[in-house]
């Protein structure tokens, strides 16, 4: 009897549980396809969300990569002027070496000079005294005397021009290193100002170096 039995007779529920079955499939479906859409809307605000992000971050590498250039071009101004800067102070000390050299020359040129001069000038003088006293016992005596006077005439020409001439050096020194000093001082000022520029930037906000850290 029971191999004889009919499936429905069976199980007499089966029909019902199949439709509860798909409606609930159906349900789930639904539900399911409602969460995709929002889950592909909070997908699409993500990608938009990062595609700021990129945009943003692309335009902090642009200014970090600005500074970045901007700082390595005042370093390289720097170091350039470091390099004129030690070639000037060089070239200051060997001008004060120079103008030592010459001051210290002139001034032995002039109490060499002097003696010379002060030597002759005795002796001129001596011959011009003893040519005096000469003058009263001869003519001759008197022509020498007049010679003696040019000789002493011409001779104290010349001196004052070597005079004249040393101290012209000097002073033509003296105004050569004036002017090494003055460019000095103004490679000295422009030192300082690209060292207050470079300080500046190293001054700059922590995010832009750590950006600048992280490309």
């Amino acid at each position: 009897q029971s191999s004889s039995a009919s499936p429905a007779s069976l199980y007499p529920n089966a029909g019902t549980v199949n439709v509860n079955s798909q409606a609930s499939q159906a349900a789930a479906l639904i539900s399911l396809n409602n969460k995709v859409r929002e889950l592909t809307q909070e997908v699409r605000k993500r990608d938009d969300k990062i595609s700021e992000l990129l945009r943003s971050e692309a335009k902090e590498r642009g200014k970090v990569m600005s500074v970045r250039a901007e700082h390595e071009s005042l370093r390289r101004d720097n170091e350039t002027l470091r390099s004129e800067l030690s070639i000037m102070k060089e070239a200051l000390d060997k001008g004060r070496e120079h103008t030592q050299r010459l001051r210290t020359q002139v001034e032995d040129g002039n109490r060499d000079t002097e003696l010379k001069y002060r030597s002759r000038l005795m002796r001129l003088e001596d011959d011009l005294s003893k040519a005096n006293s000469d003058l009263k016992d001869s003519q001759q005596a008197f022509s020498t005397a007049e010679k003696v006077r040019e000789a002493l005439a011409q001779e104290n020409e010349r001196m004052h021009s070597q005079l004249k001439a040393a101290r012209d050096a000097q002073s033509a020194a003296h105004a050569d290193h004036l002017r090494l000093q003055e460019k000095f001082d103004s490679l000295h000022r422009h030192s300082e100002e690209l060292q207050k520029r470079n300080a500046e930037l190293e001054a700059l906000p922590a995010e832009l170096v750590a950006k600048s850290d992280a490309v």
